[in-house]
């Protein structure tokens, strides 16, 4: 299966190309949407992808989550932050899993939420990749997710 990664962004300059490095690795499409960035965020974006999309803020993560989705393309779509750094392990567990994807619906992976240095001092499982057909969609308007629902994959 083919995976687009989705991204929304905001004045990430900073941080996006190390992401977008990682996301490299294991991705298929890259579609970043951006909120209104007034920093050099757009053009470090575009080293990766000429998908990049505008969507006009109207304070509701959700909203701006599932436009990104929208605008993939592949079978699979994956969200992650742009200050989120994938391992190169994960990039190869990322990989075997669109391989091994088959009748599930969607997968759970582990989250690093905080760090001592980069060391993760918080983990929890995350709602992460998702069978585009299925339509699945955000909700909240901060601290947005996805119910999980379906056969779910439940994975490292």
């Amino acid at each position: 299966m083919t995976l687009s990664v989705c991204l929304i962004v905001k004045d990430e300059q900073d941080v996006i190309g190390r992401c977008l490095n990682c996301v490299c690795k294991f991705a298929d499409e890259i579609v970043v949407v951006d909120t209104g960035s007034t920093d050099g965020t757009v053009a470090e974006v575009k080293k990766f992808t000429d998908d990049v999309y505008f969507f006009q803020w109207c304070d509701d993560f959700s909203a701006a989550r599932n436009f990104a989705f929208e605008k993939a393309t592949c079978d699979l779509v994956m969200w992650l932050d742009a200050d989120d750094v994938i391992t190169d392990d994960n990039c190869e567990k990322l990989n075997d899993l669109k391989t091994n994807f088959g009748d599930y619906d969607m997968a759970v992976l582990p989250y690093a939420a905080a760090f001592d240095g980069d060391v993760p001092t918080f983990i929890y499982m995350r709602e992460r990749i998702f069978k585009r057909a299925l339509n699945f969609k955000f909700s909240g308007v901060v601290h947005e997710a996805i119910t999980p629902q379906g056969k779910i994959l439940y994975s490292d």
